[in-house]
């Protein structure tokens, strides 16, 4: 007569020479769900609900609150933010700011070049020379402009005739130099003397914007 195998879920104990099976206890069969496939303890699901259940009330205190109104108005209220910062440096920030522009063109048989003085500095600067000249490539100076002001307010810009260069019989094959020179003084009395040179001859219009070295004070 064959012995019966036992049924259920033992565990081996005691004495590893002379071991015992002990029966493991394992939940009811009404207390295991089978979920796609796998099999969880009832307890298990349980917990598993109870988590979607507060991530979907989380979701749900998210979603009124953060509205397509509300994301607006962060937005309108982060814009004015830059702004505004952006307009204290600019306009209450103690500095000088001085830079100048210029526009080089051919045109007809010879070239044009457009100065253009900027103080974006808070402070006035004064005694204010800027010099322009036009060289060709032989060092000879073909033209050339000075224009002086005893003082340029802050936010200014200054542009005129006295900025302006107009050379005329001079052939556009070759290549010239376009001289800047700038001297002033800025808050505190300092002088400063800057000055910048560019190429020009290849293109039919070239643009440069110099910036002189900014002081905060």
């Amino acid at each position: 007569m064959t012995k019966e195998e036992p049924e259920g879920a033992f565990n081996l104990v005691g004495d590893p020479d002379n071991p015992t099976l002990e029966e493991e206890t394992l939940p009811d069969g009404d207390e295991l769900i089978d979920v796609g496939g796998r099999t969880f303890s009832k307890d298990e699901v349980e917990l598993a609900h109870e988590a979607l259940e507060k991530v979907r009330q989380v979701g749900e205190v998210v979603s009124r609150v953060v509205t397509p109104l509300n994301v607006v108005l962060a937005s309108i209220f982060m814009a004015f933010l830059l702004f505004t910062s952006f307009a204290v440096v600019f306009w209450v920030v103690p500095r000088d700011a001085v830079s100048v522009d210029t526009a080089y063109m051919q045109s007809g048989p010879g070239h044009v070049v457009m100065v253009e003085l900027h103080n974006y500095g808070t402070k006035p600067i004064t005694d204010v020379t800027l010099s322009v000249s036009f060289i060709d490539s032989n060092g000879e100076i073909l033209n050339s402009t000075r224009f002086h002001r005893g003082e340029v307010s802050g936010h200014t810009s200054i542009a005129g005739d006295d900025l302006e260069l107009v050379i005329g019989g001079a052939t556009v094959w070759a290549k010239y130099q376009i001289l800047i020179e700038i001297e002033y003084s800025y808050y505190g009395g300092e002088d400063m003397t800057e000055s910048w040179t560019h190429n020009v001859g290849d293109w039919t219009s070239q643009y440069f914007t110099d910036k002189a070295e900014r002081h905060w004070f």
